[in-house]
């Protein structure tokens, strides 16, 4: 994936990471992940993959 096409790749690398550490993995797929994505009329598709005793967390992080 080119890290230009995304311009808060960093930003979204550090939520996930921030409070769920290395035992996450974020996936980008779509138009992010070939270049294709545009700001004003692409949407991000994301696979999360964390551990069970995770998902409270993640969705506290995600709702604030």
């Amino acid at each position: 994936m080119r890290k230009e096409s995304i311009p808060c790749l960093k930003e979204i690398n550090d939520f996930f990471f921030e409070g769920l550490g290395r035992q996450s993995s974020v996936f980008i797929f779509g138009s992010a992940a070939t270049g294709n994505w545009l700001s004003s009329r692409s949407d991000l598709d994301l696979v999360i993959i964390i551990q069970k005793d995770m998902v409270e967390i993640l969705g506290t992080k995600i709702r604030s």
